[in-house]
C-alpha cells in the first residue's frame, strides 16, 4: 500500500472480514465536490460559506486532479468571496505555472470568467495571459482567453499587452505579443454585434497603440517587428493618408538606410533591399504620399541595368516601376517614360524577314503598363519620344511630325500583336481533361491548379492585347490602367519566383496590370481568376515574410 492510500476495515454479518483501499486522490476530490456542492446549493448566497471557498483554494495545493477541478470552480464563485480574493488569486495563479498542460489550460480557461465578474482584474489578467503568449501548448486557449478580456475592457487588456510591446529585455516575449496584436486581435473579422467590431473603433485604445507602437518604429530591429508594428499603425486612420501616412513613409525610407541621392543599382544587397521593400512603399503612394525619393532610384539606376539581373529580380524592377506609375504627378511620368520606353524598345524586336521574335511577356505587360499611365500624366512628351501626338495645349508642346520614330514603333507593336492574339486564340480555346471520380486528390489537385494557370495565362494576354492595339490605330490611344490583385506571370516562358516584401504584410505580394476595356473572357474563365485571386488574398494573409 503506498503512502497515498488509505486502508478500510469491516465485518460482514457472518464475521467476514472486508478491507477497502481509498486513495487520498479520491478523498481530496469528494471534499472538493462536497464544497461545490454546497456552494452551489446556496446559490446567490455562496459567500456566506468561507470553509467551502477555502477547501476549494486547498484544491489547487493537492493532486493533478484536485488541482484540475479546483481550476474550473475557483472561477465561479470568486465573485463572492471580497475578503478572500487576494489569497484566491495567488491560489489561482500558481495552477497557471504549473507543468501540466492540462491544469494550465483550465485555469486560463477561468480567467475570463473571473475578469468578467471582477474588471478590476482585466489589466492584472491580461498581463498573465501575454507572458503565457510563447507558450506553443495553450496558445489557442490563450488567446481565446485573451478576446474574451477585450469585450470586458479592451482599454485595460491593450495597455497591458502594450506593456509587453515595450519590453526591450525580453525581445521574444516582445515579438509575441506584436504578432498577437496584428493577427489574433487586430486580424479578428467584424461581426455585426458591436462586442466584436474592432478594438480601432475605441478612441482611447487606438490613442494607446499609438503612443506605444510609433516610437517603436525607430528602435526595434528592421525585419519582422518592424513590418509587423508597421502594419499594425497602417491599420489607423490617422495613419491611412495625409499627414499620418506620411509620417511613417519618412521612417519606413529612413530605416532602410538607402543612400538615395547616390543609389548603387550594381550593388546586390542595396538592390535587393530596394525591391524588397518597394510593395511597401506602394501601399503609401496609393495612399497619397509622394515617394519620388524611392521609385527615381529604380529608373534611373536599376533598370538601366537590369541586362545584368537575373531574370526574377528584373521582374520586380518592371513591376515596382509598372505599380507606381499610376500614382505619380506630370513632372515624375515624364522623367520615367523614356527610360520605360527605351527598355519597351528593347522587348519589341523589329520584324525581320525568316526570322521568328522571342518576346518575354511578363516582362511586356509591366513595360505596356508603365508606358500608359506615364503617357496619360504626361502626354506632352510622347511626340518627340515614339511619335505619338497628344494636344496638350501647353505652350512648350512639341507639335513637330516624327513619322519614322512612329512607323517603327507601330511596326514592333504590330508583329506583337500579332504573335499575342494568335498565342491567345489557341489558348482560349483548349479545354484541360478533368480527371475521373476514381482520380486520386494529387490529381485533382494538379487539375485545379493547372486551371486556373490557364485562366491567368489567358488573362495576361489579353491584357496584352487591350494595351497593345490602341497604339497600332491610325490615331493611337492610351488606355487607363487600373490595378487587380493578381499576377499571371510569364505562364508562356518559364521565369523565378518573386520574393515577398520584406515589410509588409498587407502589401501586395504582386499587382497585375490590366486595361480598362471590354474584353471577350467567358464566365468559367473569369470565375477561375476569381477563384486564384481570392486564394492568393488568402494565402498572402498566412505566409511568413521573407526578411532583408
Amino acid at each position: 500500500m503506498t503512502s497515498s492510500e488509505k486502508e478500510t476495515v469491516t465485518y460482514t454479518e457472518g464475521g467476514e472480514k472486508l478491507i477497502t483501499t481509498k486513495t487520498d486522490d479520491a478523498d481530496q476530490l469528494a471534499k472538493l465536490y462536497e464544497a461545490y456542492e454546497e456552494l452551489e446549493r446556496l446559490a446567490g448566497k455562496a459567500g456566506e460559506n468561507k470553509d467551502a471557498f477555502k477547501t476549494i483554494l486547498n484544491g489547487t495545493k493537492q493532486t493533478q486532479s484536485a488541482k484540475t477541478l479546483a481550476a474550473g470552480f475557483i472561477p465561479k464563485y470568486f465573485k463572492y468571496f471580497d475578503d478572500l480574493q487576494t489569497e484566491a488569486l495567488d491560489s489561482f495563479l500558481d495552477l497557471v505555472e504549473e507543468e501540466s498542460t492540462q491544469i494550465r489550460t483550465a485555469a486560463v480557461r477561468g480567467i475570463s470568467q473571473i475578469c468578467r465578474d471582477k474588471p478590476q482584474y482585466v489589466t492584472q489578467m491580461a498581463n498573465v495571459l501575454g507572458q503565457l503568449l510563447p507558450d506553443a501548448e495553450i496558445e489557442t486557449v490563450v488567446t481565446e482567453s485573451f478576446l474574451s478580456l477585450l469585450e470586458t475592457d479592451a482599454k485595460a487588456a491593450i495597455e497591458a499587452l502594450c506593456q509587453h510591446i515595450s519590453n526591450d529585455e525580453d525581445k521574444e516575449l516582445r515579438s509575441k505579443a506584436i504578432s498577437f496584436l496584428l493577427n489574433k486581435i487586430l486580424g479578428r473579422r467584424r461581426r455585426a454585434d458591436t462586442k466584436t467590431s474592432s478594438i480601432l473603433d475605441n478612441p482611447e485604445v487606438e490613442e494607446l497603440i499609438i503612443n506605444n507602437l510609433t516610437p517603436l518604429l525607430k528602435k526595434v530591429d528592421w525585419g519582422e517587428e518592424f513590418a509587423n508594428i508597421l502594419h499594425i499603425l497602417r491599420k489607423i486612420p490617422k495613419y491611412q493618408k495625409g499627414e499620418g501616412a506620411a509620417e511613417l513613409y519618412e521612417i519606413l525610407v529612413e530605416r532602410t538606410g538607402l543612400d538615395l541621392e547616390n543609389f548603387d543599382a550594381t550593388n546586390t544587397e542595396t538592390l535587393q533591399t530596394l525591391v524588397d521593400v518597394f510593395p511597401t512603399v506602394l501601399q503609401f503612394a496609393r495612399a497619397g504620399v509622394d515617394h519620388t525619393n524611392m521609385l527615381l532610384p529604380m529608373v534611373n539606376s536599376a533598370l538601366p541595368n537590369y541586362k545584368t539581373y537575373e531574370p526574377e529580380v528584373t521582374y520586380r524592377v518592371l513591376q515596382s516601376i509598372a505599380d507606381s506609375a499610376p500614382h505619380v504627378n506630370a513632372d515624375t511620368a515624364k522623367q520615367i517614360l523614356p527610360q520605360v520606353y527605351t527598355v519597351l524598345l528593347e522587348h519589341l524586336p523589329e520584324p525581320v524577314e525568316g526570322q521568328e521574335p522571342e518576346y518575354n511577356f511578363s516582362f511586356l505587360e509591366a513595360l505596356l503598363y508603365a508606358f500608359h499611365a506615364c503617357g496619360s500624366r504626361a502626354p506632352g512628351a510622347l511626340n518627340p519620344l515614339c511619335g505619338i501626338k497628344v494636344f496638350t495645349g501647353q505652350p512648350d508642346e512639341d507639335t513637330n511630325d516624327y513619322p519614322e520614330k512612329r512607323e517603327n514603333f507601330a511596326q514592333r507593336l504590330k508583329l506583337f500583336l500579332e504573335k499575342t492574339t494568335a498565342y491567345y486564340n489557341r489558348y482560349k480555346t483548349q479545354r484541360i481533361e478533368e480527371p475521373a471520380p476514381t482520380a486520386s486528390e494529387e490529381e485533382k489537385q494538379n487539375f485545379i491548379e493547372e486551371k486556373k494557370q490557364a485562366a491567368m495565362r489567358n488573362r495576361l494576354l489579353r491584357n496584352l492585347q487591350e494595351m497593345t492595339r490602341p497604339l497600332t490605330y491610325s490615331t493611337p490611344k492610351l488606355v487607363n490602367v487600373k490595378f487587380n490583385i493578381n499576377d499571371p506571370g510569364d505562364l508562356l516562358a518559364k521565369r523565378g519566383e518573386t520574393r515577398e516584401s520584406p515589410v509588409d504584410k498587407e502589401a501586395d505580394q504582386t499587382n497585375s496590370r490590366e486595361a480598362t476595356t471590354d474584353s471577350d473572357v467567358g464566365a468559367e474563365e473569369e470565375e477561375v481568376v476569381e477563384e486564384a485571386e481570392e486564394e492568393e488574398v488568402s494565402n498572402e494573409c498566412d505566409r511568413t515574410k521573407q526578411r532583408c
